[in-house]
């Protein structure tokens, strides 16, 4: 059995949603609106027991009425507070905005581990993980053991065959992030800009538990380090790593410029790579394959034209998705930075 070793950070806020959200019902802004407090939703029965509110004011307010709710919610003190956490200050002046909405107040929460909720500590999921290290095997087979495009995008697809010949001897568990900082703030998308003459886009922004810091350590089992593919596997490690983590680099990179966006982030990440620390954007991890091949085929087509009209052709092309998302900021979310310690 062969252990590798990775320690890394969180480089840019990001949210791994555990599919669930806090509404309007599960907490109070507190310390004037500045501090976001998780209250247990008994808070309902002991207004109305306390007549501190009417039950059928208290009901309409539930149904439909944010406007209502918030001012009802203003004259109670939470009791007890389950947890609190920091609010941006967009989050700030939207969840304290009394308007009615349908979605008015929802928040994304942040997947942690229930034998770690009582500190509120978020995971990096096993199965994002071993997503990362599948994507990052095929980029390198792509690169050094001749598969062709076909094959490839069909093993992206369907990862059944390509776990049996090498990863069901790679073992990884759920990763706690220690020293975590959360923050409820909001993830922007930002669209290219509109044609003149056109409306522009409207930003779609969502309220998340995002985490800002943290480090962590993955350690990746390799259980029978004797079979052909896992020797491979552990001997080029580093250089698979980093050559996946160059594809992921380079698709922001075009996703920041089919948007016309304006940032240093890119700089930030090349630097890392240079000092041998692997920058990984978490939740893209088949789409930037893809990406590659795509990218590939397109330059040699772009290739053939010629003068001004080559980087038109590319931007009106455009490879990959079309929205970039930033955080409160301004930089792009999602980022982690991995270091190879031990293999």
């Amino acid at each position: 059995m062969k252990t590798i070793l990775l320690k890394g950070k969180v480089l840019s806020p990001f949210c791994i949603w555990n599919g669930e959200e806090w509404t309007a019902l599960d907490y109070f802004l507190i310390n004037y609106g500045k501090t976001f407090a998780l209250v247990d939703q008994d808070w309902i029965l002991k207004a109305i027991e306390s007549d501190s509110v009417q039950k059928e004011e208290l009901l309409l307010a539930i149904r439909w009425n944010f406007k209502l709710l918030h001012e009802i919610k203003s004259r109670l003190k939470p009791d007890p507070i389950l947890q609190t956490f920091p609010l941006s200050p967009e989050a700030i002046k939207s969840l304290s905005q009394s308007r009615n909405s349908n979605n008015q107040g929802i928040i994304k929460q942040q997947l942690c581990a229930h034998f770690y909720w009582d500190q509120a500590k978020p995971i990096l999921p096993w199965s994002t993980i071993k997503g990362i290290l599948r994507s990052a095997w095929l980029y390198w087979c792509y690169t050094h053991k001749g598969m062709n495009e076909t094959e490839i995008k069909n093993k992206n697809k369907s990862m059944r065959d390509f776990d049996e010949e090498l990863f069901k001897w790679i073992a990884v568990a759920d990763i706690p992030i220690q020293n975590a900082e959360f923050l409820i703030q909001g993830f922007s998308g930002r669209a290219k800009p509109a044609p003149q003459g056109r409306a522009p886009k409207k930003s779609i922004t969502t309220y998340v538990q995002s985490v800002v810091k943290g480090t962590f350590e993955i350690p990746i089992t390799v259980q029978d380090h004797q079979y052909a593919q896992t020797q491979e596997f552990i001997s080029h490690f580093e250089e698979i790593l980093s050559l996946y983590s160059d594809i992921l680099i380079q698709r922001e990179e075009q996703i920041i410029s089919n948007v016309r966006y304006e940032t240093d982030f890119i700089e930030e990440l090349w630097e890392r790579v240079d000092e041998n620390i692997y920058p990984i954007k978490l939740w893209i991890s088949k789409k930037s394959l893809t990406y590659k091949l795509e990218r590939e085929k397109q330059i040699q087509e772009l290739n053939t034209i010629k003068g001004p009209e080559r980087l038109k052709e590319a931007r009106r092309r455009g490879i990959g998705d079309k929205v970039l998302y930033v955080a409160e900021d301004q930089q792009p979310v999602g980022w982690i930075v991995l270091q190879v310690q031990e293999k």
